[in-house]
C-alpha cells in the first residue's frame, strides 16, 4: 500500500512539472501593453488575451487589429475596460472571463465598446486560496464535478507535499501541510486516468 502511495506521488509530481514547464499557446501575432499592469496578445486564431491587474487605459481606436479579434480571455484582476478598447471589433463573439457572474458585473467598461458587450460572456474555472499557518483553504469557482483539486508545495524547488482531492462541489477544500514549503501552487486536472489541466495553475505563494 505505502509503495502505491508513493508510486502516486511520485507520477503525480512528475506530471505537474510536465504541465508547469508546457506552456501550449498559438503563435502570437500581437502583444502590447494597454495599462499600467496590462498586457494583451492577439494570437493567430484570432484571440485576444489580456492579463494583469487594475485599470486598462481608454483609446481613440482599438490598441490591437480590430477586425481580427475573434475570443476575448479577460484575467479577473482587470477591473476595468478602457474607452474605445473593442471598437469594431465585429468579428467578437465570445468572451471568456476568469471570475465569477458578479465580478465581472463589477467592471467599469467605457463607452464604445458595443462589440464586447454583445459578445457571449463565458466564465471560466478556476481557484482563488486563503491561507491560515499551514491551512490553505481553496475556493474553487465554476469548477467542473469529479475534477481532481491538487495543493503542492514546494522547498528549494523540490516536491514535499502534494494533496489531493475529488471536487464534489464543496464550496472550499481545506488543506493541511506538514512539510516545509517556500512556494505553494493549485492545479485543477479532470481526472487521473488521462490528466489535462482545467484551469491554469493558482500561484499562491
Amino acid at each position: 500500500m505505502k509503495k502505491k502511495i508513493l508510486g502516486l506521488m511520485f507520477t503525480l509530481c512528475a506530471l505537474i512539472c510536465l504541465f508547469s514547464a508546457t506552456n501550449i499557446t498559438a503563435g502570437a501575432q500581437e502583444s502590447g501593453t494597454c495599462g499600467a499592469n496590462i498586457t494583451w496578445v492577439l494570437d493567430d486564431n484570432g484571440t485576444l488575451t489580456i492579463s494583469g491587474t487594475g485599470y486598462m487605459s481608454h483609446f481613440f481606436d482599438s490598441p490591437w487589429s480590430a477586425s481580427n479579434v475573434k475570443s476575448v480571455i479577460i484575467e479577473n484582476g482587470v477591473t476595468s475596460i478602457g474607452r474605445s478598447a473593442f471598437d469594431n471589433c465585429s468579428s467578437l463573439t465570445d468572451v471568456y472571463y476568469n471570475g465569477n457572474k458578479e465580478q465581472w458585473q463589477s467592471i467599469s467598461i467605457g463607452s464604445s465598446n458595443s462589440s464586447l458587450t454583445r459578445a457571449t460572456i463565458h466564465f471560466l474555472p478556476n481557484t482563488a486560496t486563503t491561507q491560515n499557518g499551514n491551512t490553505f483553504t481553496v475556493t474553487p469557482r465554476n469548477l467542473p464535478d469529479n475534477c481532481l483539486i491538487m495543493l503542492v508545495c514546494y522547498n528549494n524547488d523540490i516536491c514535499t507535499y502534494v494533496g489531493t482531492y475529488n471536487y464534489d462541489g464543496s464550496s472550499s477544500v481545506p488543506f493541511s501541510v506538514d512539510a516545509e514549503y517556500d512556494k505553494v501552487k493549485v492545479f485543477v486536472w479532470n481526472d487521473m486516468s488521462n490528466p489535462r489541466p482545467v484551469t491554469s495553475a493558482e500561484n499562491v505563494l
